[in-house]
């Protein structure tokens, strides 16, 4: 069995968390309900439903509600493709190649769909560092559900009790509880050190170097 390590994408892997709370932010006002990017931060992370309907207080099966997602997911698809490899984090291409190179395989689960999440992978350049991809419409649960870890861990033919789960969001701390998996929270997107460890994750850490010295030890 190789070994492997489970990322989040979105503020673990990708410096998105200020272009997607921007955007829907901005999706949202042109609806007619005003709110601010840092009203969104709390949010990410969370299936886009869940997220929409918390922020504007309309029940998630609203017609509205897919609306707003179809229109800021048109905003975010064209952010994407303008903006491409820039926003892939700092060190994240380098700390992927290092763990593939030690032998371990590489897993994303995101709270995004899957060909969503695909096409942010590509246009970073990272698609071919990561082993197996799962988006929240491929589980009946979304985070902070165990649902879309179970079925990385899976499909990586991986145990959850020795895989770490490296995430920015306090769902990603609750679904790798959940699941059974080692919670390793990173600084680099939503949340603190201090929320990060009171979620309960194992380990915090601030960047992709360290990320690589605590799971490679080196």
């Amino acid at each position: 069995m190789k070994p492997a390590v489970v990322f989040d994408l979105d503020g673990t892997l990708a410096d998105t968390v200020p272009v997607i709370a921007h955007h829907i932010a901005e999706t949202i006002t042109s609806f007619g309900t005003l709110v601010r990017p840092e009203d969104v931060v709390p949010y990410i992370g969370r299936p886009l439903e869940v997220a929409l309907a918390g922020l504007t207080e309309l029940p998630e099966d609203d017609p509205r509600i897919e609306e707003i997602i179809t229109a800021y997911r048109i905003r975010w698809r064209s952010a994407v493709d303008l903006h491409g490899e820039t926003l892939l984090l700092p060190g994240a291409r380098a700390l992927l190649r290092r763990l593939r190179e030690a032998g371990l395989a590489v897993g994303v689960v995101t709270a995004k769909t899957h060909a969503i999440a695909d096409h942010l992978l590509v246009s970073m350049g990272i698609r071919d560092l990561v082993d197996v991809l799962v988006g929240t419409d491929e589980v009946p649960r979304g985070k902070p559900a165990p649902d879309s870890a179970l079925l990385a861990l899976d499909l990586l033919g991986v145990t959850a009790a020795d895989t770490w789960y490296v995430g920015d969001a306090l769902s990603d701390v609750a679904m790798a509880l959940a699941a059974g998996m080692r919670p390793l929270g990173v600084t680099t997107g939503a949340c603190s050190e201090e929320q990060l460890r009171e979620a309960g994750a194992e380990l915090v850490v601030s960047s992709p170097e360290q990320v690589a010295a605590i799971i490679l030890g080196a």
